[in-house]
């Protein structure tokens, strides 16, 4: 079964800290046959990648400001542990040995700022959304995310911050109605990350297709020494 890195969140919860990945996730995964794990010990994230197929960053806060140069808009929620670093490093490990990469919501943030881009810290619901949670995204042709969607889509929306500057050797994908970035890719790598939340839309095709690229990353992201034990 392949295997799936899903980088935790923390909260205080019943007087403790407490790691946990939301069960949409992995129900959303699970469907497709693709075994998720918390990553909840970050002594060794190089071994990490090296053990899982890939690697899920999820949403949750805001990324701190600091990463990208800005001052703290007052909006800005942050984590008060060391959220952004283990996601950054998690990514350094997954990017070192090109193994599929999927952002969702402030995963697509976090990458963005990874590869050196900025974020617009705060925007409102009303100058985004065309329904409640909901809008609609234009797909950009001859990308990845255009050959899943076609032209046009309606995505769901839990976001108050977005991409402002774009990271270097990413390709924007897709666009809201305000010309807001809702998914990008890397130009090399098969790294993948939408502003939206697919793992709660049905007949939604990002996660299956990622699911797919498991597979096939497994033999392209081999070492030379794991290629040369799986022939003898």
């Amino acid at each position: 079964m392949k295997r799936l890195l899903v980088s935790s969140r923390i909260e205080f919860l019943d007087n403790a800290w407490k790691y946990f990945v939301n069960e949409a996730y992995v129900q959303a995964f699970h469907r497709h046959h693709v075994e998720c794990q918390g990553a909840l010990n970050l002594i060794d994230p190089d071994g990490l990648a090296m053990e899982y197929d890939g690697l899920l960053i999820c949403g949750g806060y805001d990324v701190d400001p600091k990463l990208y140069q800005r001052e703290k808009h007052e909006k800005t929620e942050l984590y008060t542990h060391e959220v952004d670093q283990d996601d950054l490093r998690l990514l350094d490990s997954f990017i070192k040995r090109k193994k599929p990469i999927l952002g969702i919501c402030r995963g697509l943030q976090i990458i963005n700022v990874y590869f050196g881009g900025t974020l617009c810290q705060h925007f409102e619901a009303n100058e985004h959304e065309e329904s409640a949670h909901m809008h609609m995204i234009h797909t950009v042709k001859g990308s990845r995310m255009a050959s899943l969607l076609k032209d046009t889509a309606i995505v769901n929306s839990f976001h108050h911050q977005c991409v402002e500057i774009l990271g270097a050797h990413l390709q924007v994908s897709a666009v809201a109605m305000d010309g807001r970035i809702e998914a990008f890719e890397h130009e090399t790598l098969p790294l993948l990350a939408v502003q939206w939340h697919p793992e709660r839309l049905e007949q939604e095709p990002v996660i299956p297709y990622f699911s797919q690229l498991l597979d096939d990353g497994r033999a392209s992201c081999q070492c030379p020494s794991e290629a040369a034990s799986k022939q003898e």
